[in-house]
């Protein structure tokens, strides 16, 4: 069905004396991230922008914006945030996510610029505490969405081909480090 309302900009809805306010906060995990605001109540509903203890899944983000995302929400007056993945949290964990992005992109850009490929760059990044998280394996769609990102060829569209590449790369190189 198609959308009955659509906005430009943000968008307040008033419920009683309940105040909803929608903002776009674009590009950051997609090119459509829309937040749900109940200010007086401090509370952000931020959907995929939020990656509780689960690794961010960048499959078709724009990963250096989604990391100016969490930073203008960590400016916001938001005691609870209610995530896409993982249990409610608040301003620290959405950093310790953004922090996972962020070291991901340092990791990422070193290896860029050495020329390593995506699959095999991903096979060698340590992430420390960030390993032990939901979903560590995103590690390969994730970098190789930095290296679009670096070369200048990222899109809102996912790079399948270019993941079903890094994934080849990154599970050879971790079959070859088992032997």
């Amino acid at each position: 069905m198609p959308p009955t309302t659509t906005f430009d900009g943000r968008m307040t809805y008033h419920y009683g004396k309940t105040v909803l306010e929608l903002w776009p906060m674009v590009p950051a995990h997609t090119y459509g991230d829309t937040v749900a605001w109940l200010p007086q109540h401090g509370i952000l509903f931020v959907g995929d922008i939020g990656f509780f203890y689960v690794a961010p899944w960048c499959q078709n983000a724009h990963p250096s914006k989604w990391i100016e995302v969490c930073s203008t929400i960590d400016r916001m007056d938001v005691r609870t945030i209610v995530p896409g993945h993982g249990p409610l949290g608040g301003k620290a964990e959405l950093a310790d996510m953004r922090d996972y992005l962020v070291r991901l992109k340092v990791e990422a850009r070193t290896r860029y610029d050495a020329k390593i490929p995506a699959g095999t760059a991903a096979a060698d990044i340590r992430m420390g505490k960030y390993d032990n998280w939901i979903g560590p394996e995103r590690i390969v769609l994730n970098v190789q969405r930095f290296y679009d990102e670096f070369g200048g060829t990222l899109t809102p569209d996912v790079n399948t081909a270019g993941i079903q590449h890094a994934t080849g790369e990154y599970n050879a190189v971790r079959k070859a480090a088992s032997r």
